[in-house]
């Protein structure tokens, strides 16, 4: 028993205790891989030609973007792959310069100079408009204001106001009443506004000023007309006192007619431009423009919304394990 045991051990792991090696015969694919310089060649040549492939493939599915600079020639062709739509701020902005040009200048009434028309009806009718009882001197009408007249009102045209029971009262009235209309913020002008929308003030450039003149002569008659109804000389100087201090006041506005024109700028709807797939929207070797820039930020922020998220991500991991 021993002695079979002792065999069975030196049959099994040899003499210094480990496994005997079992000797096997070599196959065809293991002599021809060890023996043929062709099948080396080949397995060599089909690894470079995946590893080429791998990094073909993460270069082709990765769509990097191409830096732009303004003045400077472009590095690359840049064709639309999908369809987008963008402002066009070029065209937009130009509508928005003609929408400004096409505003007339406007006027307002000069809040001093109707003042100085008022004192001067005060003093022609003897009233004192200044501090103290004393008349206040009327300051001389402005140059260049087409009219030939030195004074607002002729002498017959004066004594229906000096014939009424309180002159004092009235001149107060007048001048209040001018005050009112007077500067940028007076609601007749968001009145000419409307007329001149009417082509009540013609189609050049003074119809805002003659639409003012429309709306305060509607306005000065009105209450004119509230205050002496049965006086027809009375209302007929208050008309024609109001009426030539407004026309006599009225100037330029240099603020109010940049707000109008600041305004209707803004009312200018923006220019939408469609670029069809296909389209080349960036030539290699031109000068890039602004609108080129603009026209690219346009479709690389369209690109990113039609794209899923987890497609762009396996773009990228394409491309990372091309270049590993």
């Amino acid at each position: 028993m021993t002695r079979w045991w002792t065999q069975y051990r030196l049959r099994k792991k040899g003499l210094a205790g480990k496994p005997l090696r079992k000797k096997h015969a070599k196959g065809w694919f293991q002599t021809l891989l060890e023996g043929s310089h062709v099948v080396k060649t080949l397995i060599a040549v089909t690894g470079c030609l995946g590893t080429v492939a791998i990094m073909l493939l993460g270069q082709i599915s990765y769509r990097d973007t191409v830096e732009l600079y303004v003045g400077q020639p472009a590095t690359a062709d840049v064709f639309a792959d999908i369809g987008f739509s963008y402002e066009n701020r070029e065209e937009t902005q130009k509508l928005k310069i003609e929408a400004s040009q096409r505003v007339p200048p406007h006027y307002s009434v000069n809040v001093d100079r109707a003042r100085s028309c008022a004192h001067q009806i005060s003093g022609a009718l003897g009233i004192g408009a200044g501090e103290g009882g004393e008349a206040k001197p009327a300051s001389p009408p402005p140059r260049g204001n087409g009219h030939a007249r030195n004074s607002i009102l002729m002498p017959a045209e004066l004594d229906p106001l000096k014939k009424t029971s309180a002159p004092a009262r009235l001149a107060q009235q007048m001048e209040s009443f001018l005050v009112e209309v007077s500067g940028t913020g007076a609601p007749a002008l968001l009145d000419a506004e409307q007329a001149m929308a009417k082509g009540l003030g013609g189609q050049d450039g003074e119809r805002h000023r003659r639409a003012l003149l429309v709306v305060l002569n509607d306005e000065i008659e009105r209450r004119a007309s509230a205050a002496a109804p049965r006086d027809r000389l009375l209302r007929d100087a208050v008309v024609t006192a109001l009426l030539l201090s407004c026309e006599r006041s009225i100037e330029y506005d240099e603020k109010l007619t940049q707000f109008v024109r600041d305004r209707a700028a803004a009312q200018v709807k923006p220019v939408i431009t469609r670029v069809h797939p296909g389209s080349k929207i960036i030539e290699k070797g031109y000068e890039v423009t602004p609108r080129q820039v603009e026209v690219y930020s346009a479709y690389l922020a369209r690109r990113e919304q039609a794209e899923p998220l987890a497609a762009r991500m396996r773009e990228r991991w394409y491309y990372i394990l091309g270049l590993t």
